[in-house]
């Protein structure tokens, strides 16, 4: 049986294309879960409903870049997840220093060319 992992992927809106691919890979991997966030950011209280996602999941994916380190919701939501002591992982995009909590992350490495259902096989790995 495989376990099912809810991962929340923080990142900002320049890295949208890059990580909407990642979303999809995600969606088809065998035990991956997914929450909505974008569209929780259409409510009033998207800060609450995100806190709650945070604190709630299994890992923070950080995808980290230039846009990333600018953003300001980007810096929040690591924050919450370091506030709730969740698990952080990164995936570097770009090699940007940003926060200290990021140098001890565990480092991700999706390759493109990889299909999938091959993740729990070493492509997508620490």
């Amino acid at each position: 049986m495989i376990e099912l992992v809810l991962v929340f992927i923080s990142h900002a809106r320049g890295d949208r294309a890059v990580v909407e691919a990642l979303r999809d890979r995600v969606r088809a991997a065998p035990g991956a879960a997914w929450s909505p966030a974008e569209a929780l950011k259409e409510s009033p209280e998207w800060r609450g409903e995100f806190a709650s996602l945070i604190r709630g999941c299994q890992a923070l994916l950080v995808v980290v870049s230039q846009h990333s380190r600018d953003s300001e919701h980007c810096r929040w939501e690591l924050e919450q997840a370091l506030e709730a002591e969740v698990p952080i992982w990164a995936w570097f995009r770009q090699p940007v220093p940003w926060h200290p909590a990021l140098s001890s992350a565990s480092t991700l490495r999706v390759s493109p060319e990889v299909a999938p259902e091959t993740w729990g096989r070493g492509a997508l790995s620490r």
